[in-house]
């Protein structure tokens, strides 16, 4: 969706081939199938590769989820 340097400049990791498995909501921390633990301060979903209704407008992706 956007460029390569996109996802460099505002620090963001893109795991392609990583399932979620674990999701605790209270400590704010995902597991993926690889057993990565990560911590994060905001969630969005990832629907895989079909379109979701509304999904190019420009806030969805700007304003959603990488605020």
């Amino acid at each position: 969706m956007e460029s390569p340097e996109f996802y460099r400049e505002n620090q963001i990791e893109l795991w392609f081939a990583d399932s979620l498995v674990g999701l605790d909501q209270t400590s704010m921390a995902i597991t993926t199938a690889a057993n990565r633990g990560v911590t994060f301060d905001g969630c969005g979903p990832a629907t895989g590769n079909q379109p979701v209704p509304g999904g190019d407008r420009p806030e969805v992706l700007r304003r959603g989820f990488l605020q």
